[in-house]
């Protein structure tokens, strides 16, 4: 006879003979219809298998306790929501028990104690609630952020010991210590000594708060956010739980308590080390791991915020779209995130999410593939721009006016401006312009659209018109609306600076930098290059001296300005011998070949730099 260790989960539905005694055919209709939309959905979403079926209960087994219990959170908040809309006789509400045990394999059907103890667990929960065996709230009290209230042993029917039983509670914070097990006489000395320790308890509760699960801490936070699970079983939604972590850190990025944001994609909370070696790889306070499942025409966001330096759990995220809103789904994910952070402060208005974030001009459908060609960047293909531009194209054929869709092509041009070939780059920049100024004024769009619109626009107006002011007040009002997110503070750090308004990119990049960990090397170039229009060379070489690959004809006139001229020649000649495609002409246009590279009288200044150290006008004949 074979044997496993288990997670059993046993539900049953409230009240049911007395609703089918007043509507047997409604009540049978309803039961039917949620155990189909909600109950095997979860449990199957959860890894969980189905292996009986009564008129109005369901015993489930998992492999995974941890898996059990969010299974079951997910189901009674779903039946919540579902009841919100329905009137009060037509509610359908359940009672879920779960135990960790040995149960006994008989072909599809589990027996055994394991089971029996889960099915006695479930007879004791509240009406819309979870009671689960001491063995599980053990197992999963440092794992997930659901508290634990004890219920004393319990003598339950046909089963010889007492099983200690805790109800499961949705609060994070301030959770009980679990209390071991023992045998009936300790279980009974316990009792006595608790009689005893009484008026002392009451006394120390009165002088000391409970202790909580993460101690509460000053901001802010850096948030590592790991790519997403895809759940619904249908790889064809990958793109979903590919393109949202990019989404999220950008929304993060316009709350102060929320800093440096970064998705992260290596790896997942559940290998070696969990949150707190993905924490340590990025130097982050919190970390963000979690799955997106089907549920209903739309997606669940089920995951968990760790805090960074422990691995705690610091609350579990758990947010839905029935009607495929990814827009809104990305909102409710930061916003619970946000929130979780706050409170870590010890202060819940320490911060605040604009509600805007989650409204979008597109459809849930044109959304969609926005996100489709998100997630088409984000590979490693060699001809991942074109993949995307070939969804867009196709979504445009569909919604010829999106802006959203209009906003990523345009996205797609502007980065083969910089990335493309010499000769195409002029082209790919008019391009840009022609989609960014057919859009409406930037105010009149959604949040989102708004920022994507003036964040773009503040990096292709230079290149294709000239026009470095315009550009800059994007750039000001866009960094507004994000000023946390480092990647975004990059890009708009080099439109400052070609601007001339170089103590402005100093500022973007700083704030962009997690005090954690050293910056990085596209860090330190824009911070060099900041410093250099700023009129800091000597601040700007020493920048320089800390990474390879940097900008070789900044450097130059780093060194022109700083009275080094003999250094100035000798990287000059290393850039004749190696590069020998850089001249004063290319960087006077750079890199549309067309627009100069940035403002008066700066761009003078930089050029005569140049030619002061040698750097030929021109390239030699080939």
């Amino acid at each position: 006879m074979e044997r496993r260790l288990s997670a059993i989960l046993a539900a049953d539905i409230v009240g049911y003979s007395a609703q089918m005694e007043r509507d047997e055919e409604g009540t049978f209709a309803r039961v039917t219809a949620r155990r189909r939309e909600i109950f095997e959905p979860e449990i199957a979403r959860h890894q969980g298998r189905i292996f009986k079926l009564m008129g109005d209960g369901i015993l489930a087994e998992f492999a995974s306790v941890v898996q059990a219990v969010e299974c079951a959170m997910s189901i009674q908040m779903a039946l919540e929501e579902r009841n919100a809309a329905v009137p009060e006789d037509q509610a359908i509400r359940a009672r879920i028990g779960i135990n960790l045990g040995e149960v006994i394999i008989d072909g599809d059907d589990r027996y055994g104690e394991g089971v029996n103890i889960a099915a006695r667990l479930e007879g004791l929960a509240d009406a819309g609630g979870i009671c689960v065996s001491e063995k599980v709230a053990r197992e999963v009290e440092k794992k997930l952020a659901f508290g634990f209230e004890a219920m004393g042993a319990q003598h339950l029917k046909n089963i010889a010991e007492p099983v200690e039983a805790f109800r499961v509670s949705r609060q994070p914070t301030q959770r009980r210590k679990l209390v071991p097990r023992g045998s009936r006489r300790m279980v009974l000395a316990g009792a006595i000594a608790a009689v005893v320790l009484a008026a002392v308890a009451v006394l120390w509760t009165l002088q000391k708060p409970p202790p909580q699960a993460i101690a509460a801490r000053e901001g802010p936070f850096s948030v590592a956010i790991v790519r997403f699970a895809n759940l619904t079983g249908n790889p064809d939604r990958d793109f979903v739980a590919a393109a949202m972590p990019d989404n999220i850190a950008i929304i993060l990025g316009s709350v102060p308590l929320l800093r440096f944001s970064e998705p992260y994609t290596d790896r997942n909370t559940a290998e070696p080390g969990g949150a707190r070696a993905i924490a340590a790889d990025l130097r982050a306070d919190l970390v963000l791991d979690g799955s997106i499942s089907a549920v209903s025409q739309g997606f669940r966001f089920s995951g968990q915020l760790y805090d960074g330096p422990t691995g705690a759990v610091v609350t579990t995220v758990i947010a839905e779209v029935p009607d495929g809103d990814i827009a809104r789904l990305q909102y409710l994910v930061a916003k619970a995130v946000v929130d979780a952070a706050a409170k870590l402060t010890g202060n819940g208005a320490a911060a605040t999410l604009d509600p805007e974030w989650a409204s979008s001009s597109a459809q849930p459908n044109e959304y969609n593939i926005f996100l489709r060609s998100r997630a088409a960047l984000y590979t490693s293909v060699f001809s991942a721009q074109d993949d995307a531009m070939k969804v867009l194209d196709a979504g445009l054929a569909r919604y010829p006016q999106s802006v959203i869709l209009r906003l990523a092509k345009a996205d797609i041009h502007g980065n083969r401006v910089l990335l493309g070939p010499e000769e195409t780059r002029w082209d790919e920049a008019q391009a840009a312009w022609s989609l960014l100024s057919a859009l409406p004024e930037a105010s009149t769009l959604p949040l989102q659209e708004r920022w994507y619109l003036l964040y773009l626009r503040a990096q292709v107006t230079p290149r294709a018109t000239g026009d470095f002011e315009a550009a800059m007040r994007d750039a000001e009002e866009a960094n507004r609306l994000t000023p946390y997110v480092p990647g975004i503070n990059l890009q708009l750090s080099d439109v400052a600076a070609n601007a001339g308004h170089g103590a402005r990119a100093i500022e973007w990049v700083r704030v962009g930098m997690n005090p954690n960990r050293l910056p990085s090397d596209w860090q330190r170039d824009a911070l060099a290059w900041g410093l250099l229009i700023d009129g800091r060379p000597e601040e700007a070489l020493a920048e320089y001296a800390q990474f390879g690959g940097h900008c070789l004809p900044c450097e130059v006139a780093a060194l022109v300005r700083t009275g080094q001229l003999d250094k100035a020649r000798n990287v000059v000649a290393a850039i004749r011998r190696d590069k020998p495609y850089i001249t004063v002409e290319r960087e006077r246009t750079w890199p549309t070949g067309r627009q100069p590279l940035m403002a008066e009288p700066y761009l003078t200044a930089y050029l005569d730099d140049l030619r002061k150290a040698g750097l030929p006008e021109t390239a030699p004949p080939p």
